[in-house]
């Protein structure tokens, strides 16, 4: 008997915009709901504590700024740890994405991750264009994913744009089979 052949397992779709972008806000709701949670604990420890805080500065633009820093290095070690240790954001985990290597392989290494947290902040800061670029993009890469050699793939079988279904003349046929409404 001859030995079967060894079936190659299909590469994995790259993922597309809308479910990267998904992923993207639901991580940012993580982030957010995880500050509120570490706000009202400081607020429960200064208040049964009997101590105010007193204002870190008096300038407001000063205490804007110290915000922003702190949420970007949240946001950026968020990314890094999540995408070093398991490959997928916890919004990617949702949505079934994964970031690998341009070849394929599944872990990044620590520098491909700092590369890539620091092209997604490049990616945003020019007009959010770095993430557009997925949409024009063949192997849908952003900038980030180009300057650290990554790419966000489908965890799961997904169908290949060509074999979705054609949706215009299946609602076209819908809407004339049903009776108009009079009114």
């Amino acid at each position: 008997m001859p030995p079967k052949p060894k079936v190659q397992p299909a590469e994995p779709r790259p993922a597309g915009f809308i479910s990267r972008f998904a992923a993207w806000l639901v991580d940012q709701l993580v982030l957010v709901v995880a500050f509120a949670v570490l706000g009202m604990f400081v607020q429960l420890v200064v208040t049964f504590s009997g101590r105010n805080i007193p204002a870190l500065s008096s300038d407001k633009l000063a205490a804007l700024f110290g915000t922003a820093s702190f949420a970007f290095m949240a946001s950026a070690i968020y990314m890094a740890l999540f995408w070093y240790l398991f490959g997928s954001t916890l919004g990617q985990l949702l949505f079934g994405l994964r970031v690998v290597r341009s070849d394929g392989s599944r872990f990044l290494s620590l520098p491909q991750v700092v590369v890539r947290v620091l092209g997604f902040y490049l990616s945003m800061a020019v007009f959010f264009l770095g993430f557009l670029w997925i949409l024009i993009d063949s192997g849908r890469r952003g900038w980030h994913d180009k300057l650290a050699r990554t790419k966000v793939v489908y965890t799961f079988d997904a169908p290949a744009v060509d074999e979705m279904p054609d949706l215009l003349p299946v609602m076209s046929r819908m809407r004339r089979s049903q009776p108009a409404k009079k009114g």
